[in-house]
């Protein structure tokens, strides 16, 4: 395997640049991609999310979890938490009490204004960053914790991504992850509408294989979750699965129809991975 160090703070880490866990990630991301002649017909773009799923209500109350604990071992008494892929908030608002700063980094404009404003009820100090991960990570400062929940299934290109998360990080890195692709819920779905087998892989095993073949000392817990809801309304939750899986709104009575013979659209295998930063 080729090496090299790539730059950061306190000089940096060496991580391997290619491997066979590495690859395996790649390429079963890869398989996830939306076959061209259903993606070129697709009324909306599927991968967008609605800021109102991940929207941090103020009279939330957040679950005790191993991601939550192994934060606050971290934090001690105070610290500073930058929340990347922060979503409105429901990955670092559980750390309030704990935190001195917030930093959100989010690609959507709108999840960033519910981040801050969740932060503010909380009267905890933020600041956002709109981009994505790692390209805006340069304009972000380092932080005491650098959290990442529900966002590395999306990252095919995982060693840069990885390394600007550690190079951020003075004391821990805390990543969340569902046991499966986040999607494969929707599997049964697209069997029906499409026709289309979906793959089994990526998996967070996987996940922790490959951070391990970069050469970090990471450590992992999971736990059984109980189906969650989405924060949506029926309504606007059946347009979310339809924007999912490329229909068009005509669709909507059929897709209502499957979805009352299933449970909830989510993964209830939940994966706690962290290791050291190196700010």
């Amino acid at each position: 395997m080729q090496e090299r160090s790539l730059p950061g703070h306190n000089g940096g880490m060496t991580i391997s640049t290619s491997g066979s866990a590495m690859k395996r990630w790649r390429d079963a991301l890869n398989d996830w991609a939306i076959p061209p002649n259903i993606l070129d017909q697709a009324p909306a773009n599927p991968w967008v999310h609605p800021p109102a799923m991940f929207k941090v209500e103020p009279d939330r109350e957040f679950d005790a979890t191993p991601s939550t604990r192994v934060a606050f071992e971290a934090l001690g008494d105070s610290g500073s938490v930058l929340d990347v892929g922060c979503g409105g908030g429901g990955s670092s608002m559980p750390l309030a009490a704990h935190v001195s700063a917030f930093i959100g980094v989010d690609e959507q404009a709108a999840m960033l204004v519910n981040y801050a404003e969740a932060a503010a009820r909380l009267g905890v100090p933020v600041t956002t960053h709109e981009g994505g991960w790692p390209a805006v990570a340069a304009e972000v400062p380092p932080a005491d914790l650098v959290v990442c929940h529900h966002v590395v299934y999306n990252v095919g290109d995982i060693a840069p991504f990885i390394r600007a998360l550690t190079n951020h990080a003075r004391k821990r890195v805390v990543v969340e992850l569902p046991g499966t692709h986040p999607t494969a819920p929707f599997n049964p779905l697209w069997k029906h509408f499409w026709d289309v087998d979906r793959p089994e892989h990526p998996t967070a095993l996987d996940f922790v294989a490959m951070l391990k073949e970069l050469g970090l000392a990471v450590k992992n817990e999971s736990v059984e979750r109980a189906p969650r809801k989405p924060n949506l309304d029926s309504t606007d939750y059946i347009a979310f699965v339809r924007q999912r899986l490329c229909l068009p709104d005509s669709r909507d009575t059929e897709i209502a129809e499957f979805l009352s013979t299933m449970g909830p659209l989510t993964n209830t295998e939940i994966y706690t991975v962290w290791w050291s930063g190196t700010a």
